[in-house]
């Protein structure tokens, strides 16, 4: 086995050389680690090293640098306990006067003109819109259902694949036409 300066692991890991020396201090690093005769300087078995980093370090608690420098937000004490705090007033509380006219006169507006948009025939009722897909729906249905009907003597007597194969296609796109003619209406 190779064994590696503390420096030497901290590059192979892509950690600081100090992260290294922490795990060797809080016991996260056991069997891998070796010391010299004096009791210092230890040197480390790479392989081992990382399978015990990995099994040993919680890695939810681990902090980057970015969340070392950044402060995490402390409650603001209370001045009276009935007076809300800033953060908790709701969205109408912090408007001016000027800001509330115009969301006023916004809300206006787009009501006037969705008014409009109804009475020009833009937007129906959806309960009109269902009503007509249920009756395009059962035109559908019924000019494929009346197929059989219409077709099952003829059909009965011919022999020929071919004509068979004819006289349904032209049922079937005479009952499709009939549909595209209803909706083009």
């Amino acid at each position: 086995m190779a064994f590696v300066s503390v420096k030497e692991f901290a590059g192979i890991k892509g950690v600081s050389p100090t992260a290294v020396q922490k795990a060797i201090k809080s016991g996260r690093l056991v069997n891998s680690v070796k010391y010299n005769a004096a009791g210092k300087c230890p040197k480390i078995d790479p392989i081992v090293a990382m399978q015990e980093w990995e099994r040993n370090t919680q890695h939810e608690q681990r902090r980057t640098g970015s969340d070392i420098r950044k402060p995490e937000p402390r409650p603001q004490p209370f001045i009276k306990p009935d007076v809300p705090r800033p953060d908790e007033q709701p969205d109408d509380a912090k408007r001016t006067l000027a800001e509330a006219i115009l969301m006023k006169e916004t809300y206006t507006a787009e009501r006037t003109k969705l008014k409009f948009e109804i009475e020009s025939g833009k937007y129906v009722e959806s309960a009109d819109v269902k009503n007509e897909a249920f009756k395009v729906g059962r035109t559908v249905r019924d000019n494929i259902m009346n197929i059989p009907d219409r077709l099952a003597a003829e059909l009965a007597g011919l022999s020929d694949a071919a004509e068979v194969h004819a006289k349904l296609t032209a049922e079937l796109r005479q009952a499709l036409e009939a549909l595209a003619g209803g909706q083009n209406e």
